[in-house]
């Protein structure tokens, strides 16, 4: 009899065992709330930054040590006379990248059958601990967005006026005349003296023409065919690239060169929920100074203006409202993301605009406690739901 009692109870408890559901009760973490003591994991929610890099090109025109014996040994006009510096913003552009909201951290506690059932519930993360899926045939990992604030402000030129140390010294030879008297007879002792000393600024300035002369003449003997030589195509071509290249090294001895650079400035703005149509400055701007901060009195302000579409408006009064009657348990929590329009302008109203999906400016809601296959958005929103 306590045998045929003790079958009847395995049966049992291996009924109950094999109808056992796994169920899922996912909650907020929070610094008021005492920690679960039930065994689960973490998993954020995500929120979105706006970047912001402006490219400038700086440009830098640069004197010629010859540039005031250009007209006399040239006949060019058209010179850099002084050196100067100026600034102009080439490009402007605008992206998003994600990191986990501090504010949406969420503990998922399993019961004792999701437990024994190792792919009743999975959930795919980032590194970060944001949720990409809870089913793991389905779901491709998403890499996260690193944002990276570079300023590239090099000072090295590039190899320009390589070609005025040429020509800077010259031997003098001094003839020295000494009269010796010799039995009554007057010789004059003629001796030289050589000496090596630096040209002038306008003898370097005659040497450096009178070079760029003779350069041209070869170039017009070469193409015209002077010398009778019959190069190939490759060699004539090589040659006249290389005497022209020389000519352009030259001449800019007289009129100077003008460097231009980029530099690429990153700026980071954090959205805020409770400010959903904001503007601040993100910098001043000088066609002289070039970017500076907002502080410095030079330049026009540059602004960042933010306006949230409030297209989840009435669904987050919905929310709300059905969160503050239900009191079963929660499944995954997930955004629903709205829209911001951004807008970048200066002073002279030239502006750069995007829409993007702000997270933060959604609604947070959950789906049911007992839904295991489901896939996200990289902003936390459901992509999916169901499914083999």
């Amino acid at each position: 009899m306590k045998i045929r009692i003790l079958f009847y109870a395995a049966l049992i408890l291996m009924f109950i065992q094999s109808g056992c559901k796994p169920v899922m009760n996912v909650t907020r973490v929070s610094g008021t709330k005492a920690p679960s003591n039930k065994e689960g994991y973490y998993y954020a929610l995500p929120r979105n930054y706006i970047k912001i890099d402006v490219v400038v090109n700086k440009t830098e025109q640069l004197k010629g040590p010859y540039a005031e014996f250009a007209e006399k040994y040239l006949g060019l006009t058209n010179v850099i006379k002084t050196n100067s510096t100026s600034y102009e913003i080439n490009e402007m552009k605008l992206s998003t990248y994600t990191e986990p909201d501090p504010q949406q951290f969420y503990f998922v506690e399993m019961n004792k059958c999701s437990l024994k059932k190792s792919k009743a519930f999975e959930m795919a993360l980032t590194e970060a601990g944001l949720m990409v899926g809870s089913d793991f045939e389905n779901t491709n990992a998403v890499a996260e967005n690193n944002s990276v604030s570079l300023v590239n402000d090099e000072t090295v030129f590039p190899d320009i006026f390589k070609y005025y140390a040429d020509f800077n010294l010259f031997e003098k030879v001094d003839t020295i005349i000494e009269k010796v008297n010799v039995d009554s007879v007057t010789v004059e002792k003629m001796t030289f003296k050589r000496s090596v000393v630096e040209k002038t600024p306008e003898q370097k300035a005659k040497n450096a023409a009178d070079f760029i002369i003779k350069v041209k003449e070869n170039r017009f003997n070469l193409i015209s065919g002077f010398q009778e030589v019959n190069y190939d195509k490759e060699t004539f071509k090589n040659m006249n690239e290389e005497l022209e290249k020389m000519e352009s090294e030259y001449r800019k001895l007289f009129t100077g060169i003008s460097v231009t650079k980029k530099i690429t400035y990153s700026f980071v703005y954090l959205p805020k929920a409770e400010k959903q149509n904001d503007s601040i400055g993100l910098f001043r701007f000088s066609k002289l100074k070039g970017v500076l901060d907002t502080t410095n009195g030079f330049g026009d302000v540059v602004n960042l203006k933010i306006c949230k579409v409030a297209n989840t408006d009435s669904l987050k009064s919905y929310v709300n409202r059905k969160a503050a009657i239900s009191s079963k348990n929660h499944g995954l929590y997930y955004r629903i993301s709205d829209y911001a329009n951004i807008t970048i302008s200066d002073a002279k109203n030239e502006s750069v605009n995007a829409k993007f999906l702000i997270p933060q400016f959604g609604v947070v809601t959950s789906i049911p406690a007992n839904l295991s296959k489901t896939r996200y958005y990289e902003t936390g929103a459901l992509k999916q739901v169901g499914g083999k």
